[in-house]
């Protein structure tokens, strides 16, 4: 078995503000039809309790607090998708992970966004999370923004942050 013969699409978006643009979202994913979609900045709280998108269901949320708040991250995933779960959700930072099981075994996937004026502990955590899954998976992939900046390896950058 390959993982070519396993085809599995992920949308990412930064949104900043789901609600917002919620039409033109599901636009695209009636167009694309992806697998599962990882959403960056989805400035949602508590007042919001469900988000509605024709044939996904949420997999995952993590606001950034009950509050008015920008940040946040939600995924959601296709209807008929049963081979993807939340696995752990951070209590300290704006990220969740997934795991995709394939027949092949289990990828980890994180939904992560770091504000601009993200701790370094946020990495650190993140570091560690990835070193404890890695050995019950087959890879790691992160998607999400970052806000981690270097001009040299990041085409359209202004800046150097001191993380990049």
């Amino acid at each position: 078995s390959s993982i070519n013969s396993q085809p599995f699409n992920i949308y990412y978006i930064n949104i900043r503000c789901v609600l917002a643009h919620l039409s033109e979202l599901c636009y695209y994913l009636g167009l694309y039809a992806p697998n599962v979609v990882l959403i960056q900045e989805s400035w949602l709280n508590a007042s919001i309790e469900n988000v509605n998108v024709p044939n996904y269901k949420v997999l995952s949320r993590r606001d950034r607090s009950e509050n008015e708040n920008r940040g946040g991250v939600i995924a959601f995933v296709r209807s008929d998708i049963k081979c993807v779960v939340e696995t752990l959700k951070s209590e300290s930072s704006e990220h969740v992970w997934h795991y995709l099981h394939l027949d092949i075994g289990t990828v980890a996937i994180a939904n992560w966004y770091r504000s601009p004026s993200g701790e370094d502990a946020q990495i650190l955590e993140l570091d560690s999370e990835i070193a404890a899954i890695h050995e019950e998976t087959l890879g790691v992939v992160v998607m999400g923004d970052m806000n981690i900046h270097h001009k040299k390896w990041l085409r359209y950058s202004n800046d150097n942050t001191s993380q990049g």
